[in-house]
């Protein structure tokens, strides 16, 4: 399906992104890749997709060397390590830094954007939009989130497609009557006409959802933050139609510093989970990673139970988790 990278290693260094391929032996492509990108001076929080030939996808956030004006950041480099800046390098200007733009490719290799801003006013929402593979803008799909919440307030961390390449979202968003608390939401969006799905106008307890996959029976499994019950980490299973499966929740050392960041779902539905907290390892080791294996029926499978511990400091955190 995907059929450029075996292995495909992110590094984040100072000033931009540097992607590196490595053939299925281990072998680095020094001819073709480890190039780096950047739409201004920094790139933070990178994401990446591939298409069924094996192009790549590179969204993030771009800032300057001041760290005070934001982009959104989506592009395309081509299989073969052609960066294509005519149609690809899209970019404009954001209020804030708050939050995560995200590009996932369906199965027609058309591309879903998600970017996470801010209004003059200070109001977080969320804006998708959907490209083409050679970077026209689907008009259907260009709109924000302000009006799904209220107070317009919606904190967006992540999105999925699934079988059909109907696009869901989630995040934590303002409900009801508990104006300044964010809870959990899950959305769901038709491919055909950009509509909501009623049936997942979804929330949860104060909290926010950070990631988001569909496995191959199109269950949607949510991973999080549970804010209410003292930040902890948080996973729930629905199936296609919105109903919920099963949840669980785990407490690893601090509450007030244990961060969900990774999610994957393997062939046979089991979930993997990660992120980082703090002295796992060894008392003073400070921040260290966490990766967590739970199965399909919610149970967790305590011999991944893992820790590491890349040395001291507090910039260690399970970025991403693919499954091969």
């Amino acid at each position: 399906m995907k059929k450029l990278l075996s292995i495909l290693s992110i590094v984040f260094i100072i000033t931009v992104l540097s992607i590196l391929v490595l053939a299925a032996e281990g072998d680095e492509d020094t001819t073709s890749w480890n190039n780096s990108y950047a739409s201004v001076t920094y790139l933070l929080y990178p994401f990446l997709d591939t298409d069924s030939t094996g192009n790549v996808y590179l969204a993030g956030l771009s800032t300057n060397t001041g760290i005070d004006t934001f982009y959104s950041y989506i592009t395309k480099i081509y299989a073969n390590g052609t960066h294509d800046t005519t149609n690809w390098n899209k970019t404009e200007q954001m209020n804030s830094a708050d939050g995560q733009n995200v590009a996932k490719v369906d199965s027609n290799d058309q591309i879903y954007f998600l970017i996470a801003t801010q209004d003059d006013a200070g109001i977080d929402y969320g804006i998708v939009r959907k490209y083409s593979n050679d970077g026209v803008l689907n008009s259907t799909w260009d709109f924000n989130m302000t009006g799904e919440f209220e107070d317009n307030q919606s904190d967006v961390f992540d999105i999925a497609v699934d079988s059909n390449d109907n696009l869901f979202v989630v995040g934590g968003g303002r409900y009801g009557t508990d104006t300044g608390v964010n809870k959990f939401f899950v959305k769901k969006f038709f491919v055909d006409n950009a509509t909501e799905d009623p049936a997942w106008n979804y929330s949860l307890g104060e909290g926010n959802f950070n990631r988001v996959k569909i496995d191959s029976n199109n269950n949607v499994i949510a991973f999080g933050l549970d804010a209410a019950n003292g930040n902890i980490w948080y996973l729930q299973k629905f199936n296609s139609s919105a109903d919920v499966q099963w949840n669980t929740s785990f407490t690893l050392s601090d509450p007030t510093a244990d961060v969900p960041t990774a999610l994957a779902v393997d062939s046979i539905g089991d979930i993997y989970i990660g992120g980082y907290g703090v002295n796992l390892t060894a008392p003073g080791s400070e921040r260290d990673w966490r990766i967590k294996k739970v199965f399909s029926n919610g149970t967790e499978d305590l011999t991944w139970n893992k820790s590491f511990s890349g040395g001291t400091g507090n910039t260690e955190s399970v970025k991403d988790i693919i499954i091969d």
